[in-house]
C-alpha cells in the first residue's frame, strides 16, 4: 500500500511543479503580449488661426438680353456699358478697352475660352466681333495670370458665341444714318444630327460721324510709333472728324460637331 507520507510527498511536488509551470507560462504569454502590442497615437487636432483669403478678382457677365437693351452692335461698344472698363477710339478707327487703367495689352481676350490675338501688334480689332453673335460676354478684373496664363495682368474678357438650337434661325438687321451710314447683319444658324453651324455677314460703312456740338476746333498733335508727329486741327470745322470715314465687312463662321451618346 501507498503510504499517506508518499501521497503527500507526491501532492506536494505536483504542486510546485504546476506553480513553476504555470509561472513559466504566464511569462511567456507576458512577453509575448509585449512584442505584439499595438502603438496608440492618439486624437490629434489640427486648427489654423490664418483667415481664408478672399478673392482678389470681380466678375462681370453681360447677356445678350443686356447687350440688345443697351443697343451695341460691338463688343466694344457693350464693354462701355461695364463698370470699370473704359473704351476709347484710336487710330485705325480702332477700339482700345481698359480696365482699371491697364490698356488692351494687358487684357487677354478669349473666344470661347480660346486665346485670340492680332498678328502684327497682338492687340485684336473688337470691332470685328458683333454682338449678333453673341450670347454674353464675361470680364474678370484682376490678376488672372495664375488660371489663363500671360497677358492677363489687368483681367480677361471671355466672349462667348451663340451656339444654334434644334429650331433653324434667321435674321436681318438693317440699319441706315446721316453721313451714308449703313449697317447690314444676316445670322443664320442650324443644328442638323451631331453638326451645328453658325454663320454671319456684316457690312458697315459712313463717310464720317459726328462730334459733339460742344467741341470747338482746336490744335492737336498726333505722335506716331514709329517716330516723328504731325500738329494740326482734329477736325475740319463742320463738326464731322477728319478721317472718320470707314468701311467694313466681316464674316463670322462657327462650325461644331455633337458626338452622340449612343
Amino acid at each position: 500500500m501507498i503510504s499517506k507520507l508518499s501521497v503527500k510527498r507526491f501532492m506536494l511536488v505536483f504542486i510546485a511543479l504546476s506553480i513553476v509551470c504555470w509561472g513559466h507560462a504566464r511569462a511567456e504569454d507576458n512577453a509575448r503580449e509585449k512584442d505584439f502590442k499595438v502603438y496608440t497615437l492618439g486624437q490629434i487636432v489640427v486648427t489654423g488661426k490664418k483667415q481664408a483669403e478672399k478673392e482678389t478678382g470681380i466678375s462681370t457677365v453681360m447677356t445678350a438680353e443686356e447687350i440688345k437693351a443697351t443697343n451695341s452692335h460691338t463688343v466694344p461698344e457693350a464693354l462701355g456699358h461695364l463698370p470699370g472698363v473704359y473704351v476709347t477710339t484710336g487710330w485705325k478707327n480702332e477700339p482700345d478697352v481698359t480696365i482699371h487703367g491697364f490698356d488692351q495689352s494687358h487684357i487677354l481676350v478669349l473666344i470661347d475660352g480660346v486665346p485670340y490675338y492680332e498678328t502684327k501688334y497682338g492687340e485684336l480689332d473688337l470691332n470685328q466681333i458683333t454682338t449678333d453673335n453673341v450670347s454674353k460676354i464675361v470680364v474678370e478684373k484682376g490678376n488672372q495670370s495664375v488660371l489663363y496664363g500671360a497677358n492677363a495682368e489687368a483681367g480677361l474678357i471671355n466672349i462667348i458665341t451663340k451656339k444654334p438650337s434644334e429650331k433653324p434661325s434667321l435674321s436681318a438687321k438693317l440699319e441706315v444714318g446721316e453721313k451714308n451710314a449703313t449697317r447690314i447683319s444676316v445670322s443664320h444658324g442650324m443644328k442638323w444630327g451631331v453638326l451645328n453651324y453658325w454663320l454671319n455677314y456684316t457690312h458697315k460703312n459712313s463717310d464720317a460721324w459726328r462730334l459733339s456740338h460742344n467741341f470747338d476746333p482746336r490744335l492737336g498733335t498726333i505722335r506716331y510709333r514709329s517716330g516723328g508727329s504731325v500738329t494740326a486741327y482734329l477736325e475740319n470745322g463742320r463738326k464731322f472728324r477728319d478721317n472718320s470715314d470707314y468701311k467694313n465687312d466681316s464674316f463670322w463662321a462657327k462650325v461644331g460637331v455633337e458626338p452622340s451618346s449612343d
